[in-house]
């Protein structure tokens, strides 16, 4: 009775678990370890999130010979979910194409969105590279709003349940946790890798890896698309875990602004410490959403502000105590003085 009772409350704090420390890793390759001071993540995750409510349908419905026309239409797109939804059930083979083509698709547009950002600004530095991303992603977030064709408007659309042979929160809020876990995998061999040490060098002296005929331009971009398709990654897990969304869903606060306090609160270039960050932020987010009513009777004001100034005074009080991060960065693994030193007079003796 207990767990029944707390179950949603652990099922959603996996899944943002999961899907923040996903885009926080995305985010911390960026500008962590490339130096890219990225303010537009906002945009990837809601490219992933178009494409799931705009495009797989179109496919379910194909594979199931449902007439998907009118389907950004909000009125029609809830008849046509139906239809799709009574069809799919018993299809585990269109079930698992359509998740598939959730993923492919979206890491793909979510790559080509990453480019074609990357275009105009890639070139640029500091704040003005950071600014350039945070005014396209805008203009991509206001056009998912305003135009009915990329996401349903203001009203948003539904997403056809794939996972209909159990509880879908339960199964996106899993596969979120195992795709978190890749995610980190992966990121880290990177970051331990030659790539990652290159990725360091232009950060700290863009000018020196140049002089060393690297093209610097060219791997920021590739960083950038690889970003990017993580973060769409995300987009796909939450229409799934709500089973629909709208351009409104993925804002600046909640997607640019909480995955860069995770990341300084965490520690920049350094994987486990986007971890510690991400714990340290979902947490209590959740717990506040839990005990919201109790909390209600102790403040002058709706508890629901309460998490954006602990997260607020988090930042402030890691940048003054601790501007590192709570897990600083580790330096490069190279080739010690001793086994140099030994190299060479065993050279010598030769």
């Amino acid at each position: 009775m207990i767990l029944e009772q707390y179950l949603p409350i652990i099922i959603g704090t996996i899944f943002y678990i999961s899907t923040y420390l996903i885009v926080t890793l995305s985010l911390n390759l960026e500008a962590g370890y490339a130096g890219i001071p990225d303010f537009g993540k906002m945009m990837f995750v809601a490219v992933g999130a178009y494409v799931t409510l705009n495009l797989v349908p179109r496919v379910t419905g194909y594979l199931l010979g449902v007439d998907t026309t009118g389907l950004t239409d909000s009125n029609k797109n809830i008849r046509i979910m139906e239809e799709i939804n009574s069809r799919l059930v018993g299809r585990y083979d269109v079930a698992a194409v359509t998740f598939i083509v959730s993923i492919v698709l979206a890491m793909g547009v979510g790559a080509l969105f990453g480019y074609l950002a990357s275009r105009p600004a890639i070139r640029l530095r500091g704040d003005f590279l950071a600014i350039s991303l945070l005014a396209i992603a805008e203009i991509v977030r206001q056009m998912g709003i305003h135009t009915d064709f990329i996401a349903g408007g203001e009203m948003g659309l539904y997403a056809p349940n794939i996972f209909f042979w159990y509880r879908h929160d339960v199964v996106v809020a899993l596969l979120s946790l195992a795709l978190a876990v890749a995610t980190f995998l992966l990121l880290e061999r990177m970051a331990n890798s030659p790539l990652g040490r290159l990725l360091r060098a232009i950060r700290d002296d863009e000018d020196a890896a140049k002089a060393l005929g690297k093209d610097v331009t060219k791997i920021r971009t590739r960083i950038i698309m690889l970003s990017s398709a993580i973060a769409a990654l995300v987009g796909v897990l939450a229409v799934y875990y709500s089973l629909g969304g709208t351009a409104k869903d993925f804002d600046r606060v909640t997607w640019t602004f909480w995955p860069w306090a995770m990341m300084i609160a965490g520690g920049m270039a350094n994987n486990v410490g986007v971890l510690v960050g991400t714990l340290l932020i979902v947490i209590p987010h959740q717990l506040i959403f839990m005990y919201k009513h109790a909390i209600a009777s102790y403040v002058p004001f709706d508890p629901a502000w309460l998490e954006k100034i602990l997260v607020g005074m988090v930042v402030i009080i890691i940048l003054y105590v601790r501007p590192q991060g709570l897990v600083p960065e580790k330096p490069s693994r190279t080739i010690s003085y001793v086994r140099v030193r030994d190299f060479l007079e065993q050279a010598e003796k030769e």
